[in-house]
């Protein structure tokens, strides 16, 4: 069984429970929050969420990123992408190499 989950808008999440991810349908601080709580206490290795997912989970995403696990991955929101998931990943990039190698 993978240990994956997926938290966020439901049509976004679903089509994943068919791979064998956990799926957290989350609309709600409340929901993303609880449903980051849950992988933690699961030991999930990996979580994706949405962009409108993780900006509700506040608090709770900073609590995860302070752990070894679970590994958390932002993906673009039904509504299109609000830049959070290509920041993340400059940002991540900038700290490994030491310089902004995106070109932009």
């Amino acid at each position: 069984m993978p240990n994956i989950a997926v938290i966020g808008e439901l049509e976004c999440v679903w089509p994943f429970k068919a791979y064998g991810a956990t799926v957290y349908p989350a609309t709600t601080a409340k929901e993303a929050g609880q449903a980051i709580h849950d992988c933690i206490k699961k030991n999930i290795g990996v979580v994706f969420i949405t962009e409108a997912a993780y900006l509700l989970a506040g608090a709770k995403v900073e609590e995860a990123n302070a752990l070894f696990l679970p590994a958390i991955c932002v993906l673009p929101s039904p509504g299109g992408s609000q830049g959070l998931a290509e920041k993340m990943i400059r940002q991540a990039t900038m700290r490994a190499v030491g310089a902004d190698i995106s070109n932009q």
